[in-house]
């Protein structure tokens, strides 16, 4: 039912008009706020649902720019010329004149609203049937702060049409990984254990060496890890002032500071490794077409990700970056509101509060996972990054086993094989649990401070939005 019915003349502020009513259905629900172009579908009878429109409204907004009066003039004195000409032509309807009209009639609420500083009409100035318009009272609309405007208008509108806003999904903890996940991911790391040792029991000399290459190269790359992890714990107060930085800006400059330049780390490595296995010719297609594909799908949630946190209320999740950004945003509307001047809406505090009272549950559920024990923390957060370690750690020491078969299947292991194959585990084991560790100390760490800075912003808010009139 279409409670609020926006009456308007086709003209050059024609796009405002728009503007104004999408907000307007976004605050009150499209449903609810009548624009004949977003209304009315195609195939429908436009008169017929001009009437069912306005039958259920409550509010009759008049929208009136500079030639509001003058094409009005020439609506009427072109109808008056036809019946001179012709008593008994047929003079097309001024649906525009009608809606006034008819609104005055029934007595509905009728606001003319006065577009970018237009003068209003007096009574001689208008029909006999519409003269009561001039004695409404009026608002007035800027196309330089129409937004404004608008909302003070949607405070007004408050006291005739309900506010039915549906809060969006509230802020949830991720839901937990299915235990197939975990299968899969330990059955994938047995295989990597098994089929190179397998391969080398049938293969020859040159494969176990390429196997020990693998084997020796991935020991090292292995040890990455906990010193990056160690380096970060030593300057986490400088990393986190510039992540605290980079998490307030916008989603599409954060995007293009930390998650682009990552993803292109990932694509030139994945292209460095497919270039590097002989005798595969279609590794540079391969990589190309990878490419391609992994930078659209980038592109496309970066897109989906500005449009769901430009919305208001913000959808929130744990992310840290998000729920920054949401504390930016309610800081930009607190301040447009305390240049306003004016009282908040009902429906505009109980977003605010709604958004705060999110934001809180944010801190809380982030606490709560700051506590959380190193294996849980990795397996519920963290289930790729976990499976990929596990599977780098199970193929590691697969390799160098798959070294060790032959000599293992004739009786010919040495003490510098076994001790191989100790310190092969010692130091796959050493950095998985090194690096676990670390990294969930630099997670707690992390989280805490950011759980701390919510609460204490949060706390800040609340005020500030309680002495707002």
């Amino acid at each position: 039912m279409s409670e609020i019915f926006v009456n308007y003349r086709s003209g050059e502020h024609k796009s405002l008009v728009e503007s104004v009513h999408t907000r307007l259905a976004d605050h009150f629900g499209p449903h609810r706020v009548f624009l004949d172009k977003a209304s009315i579908v195609a195939g429908e009878t436009y008169g017929n649902q001009l009437r069912a429109g306005l039958a259920d409204a409550k509010v009759l907004l008049v929208m009136m720019d500079r030639n509001w009066l003058p094409a009005l003039r020439r609506r009427v004195a072109d109808a008056e010329a036809r019946r001179e000409l012709d008593p008994r032509a047929r003079v097309p309807k001024d649906w525009v004149q009608w809606e006034i009209g008819e609104a005055l009639r029934r007595k509905l609420v009728v606001i003319p609203v006065i577009l970018d500083g237009s003068t209003f009409v007096r009574h001689d100035e208008l029909p006999a049937g519409i003269r009561g318009l001039a004695d409404q009272q009026r608002w007035f609309i800027r196309s330089g702060h129409w937004r404004d405007d608008v909302d003070a208008l949607i405070a007004k509108l408050e006291r005739h049409v309900d506010d039915e806003w549906t809060p969006p999904a509230p802020v949830r903890p991720p839901p937990p990984r299915p235990r197939r996940q975990r299968l899969a991911a330990l059955a994938a790391a047995g295989t990597l254990l098994v089929a190179p040792a397998a391969a080398a029991a049938t293969g020859g000399t040159a494969l176990r060496d390429r196997l020990l290459t693998a084997a020796l190269w991935s020991m090292l790359l292995m040890c990455a890890p906990p010193l990056v992890l160690a380096a970060g714990m030593a300057g986490r107060h400088r990393v986190a002032a510039s992540e605290r930085l980079l998490h307030r800006a916008p989603p599409l400059v954060y995007n293009a500071f930390v998650a682009l330049p990552a993803l292109l780390a990932f694509l030139m490595l994945g292209g460095f490794v497919v270039s590097s296995v002989p005798g595969w010719t279609y590794a540079t297609p391969v990589v190309m077409v990878a490419v391609a594909l992994l930078v659209g799908a980038f592109g496309f949630a970066a897109l989906r990700e500005h449009e769901r946190e430009t919305s208001w209320p913000v959808t929130l999740s744990l992310r840290p970056a998000v729920l920054r950004r949401a504390t930016v945003t309610f800081a930009e509307r607190l301040e447009a509101w305390r240049r306003q001047g004016r009282p908040l809406s009902r429906g505009t505090r109980a977003r605010a509060l709604w958004h705060l009272d999110q934001l809180g549950e944010a801190a809380r559920l982030v606490r709560v996972a700051a506590g959380r024990p190193p294996l849980t923390w990795a397996a519920s957060e963290h289930p790729l990054a976990a499976a990929g370690h596990l599977l780098w750690s199970a193929g590691t020491v697969g390799a160098m086993l798959a070294v060790l078969t032959p000599a293992a299947l004739d009786g010919r292991l040495t003490v510098g094989n076994l001790l191989a194959a100790v310190t092969t585990v010692t130091v796959v084991a050493g950095s998985t649990l090194a690096t676990t560790w670390l990294a969930h100390r630099l997670h707690a760490w992390r989280r805490g401070r950011l759980a701390a800075e919510l609460e204490a912003t949060v706390a800040r808010y609340v005020r500030a939005l309680a002495e707002l009139p």
